[in-house]
């Protein structure tokens, strides 16, 4: 799939993936006892955006300098995660949850696919596992998907 074609996809189905997103995370019990639905999905729309904002750019794939601090949606969801109670494993956690609902809905035409964000490792501890697919326009990142 073209990063394009997966740009096209995320912005039809936004509003599929959060929610999505929210029933995966409760059934997962991801964020601490008593977070709403509201609160679970209230930064996920915009940070999908800013997704398809970086599938579209013409530009080469930001190196990881050039990432740093770019999103003010993921930083106000990291910060607001804070408040609600997550710790960092959680918060990496639920990002690996939202990575797997992309290819959910994506129906396997992206098999593998990592939007460069952390994936957890067994035990439910923090970690990286980043392997490169093959070559993409935007370089993709491909790690195994969270269970």
């Amino acid at each position: 799939m073209a990063s394009s074609d997966l740009a096209r996809l995320v912005r039809g189905k936004r509003d599929e993936i959060a929610s999505r997103f929210a029933a995966a995370v409760e059934r997962k019990e991801v964020a601490p006892a008593g977070v709403s639905r509201p609160l679970l999905v209230d930064h996920i729309p915009r940070f999908l955006d800013e997704i398809v904002t970086e599938l579209e750019r013409a530009e080469p794939v930001r190196t990881k300098d050039d990432v740093v601090d770019t999103s003010a949606t993921a930083r106000a969801h990291g910060e607001q995660r804070w408040t609600l109670g997550y710790d960092l494993d959680g918060l990496i956690r639920e990002y690996g949850v939202l990575r797997h609902c992309i290819l959910v809905t994506a129906e396997g035409a992206v098999p593998r696919l990592m939007l460069a964000v952390p994936a957890p490792v067994a035990g439910g501890q923090a970690g990286l596992r980043i392997d490169f697919a093959a070559p993409s326009p935007l370089g993709l990142l491909a790690g195994s998907i969270p269970g």
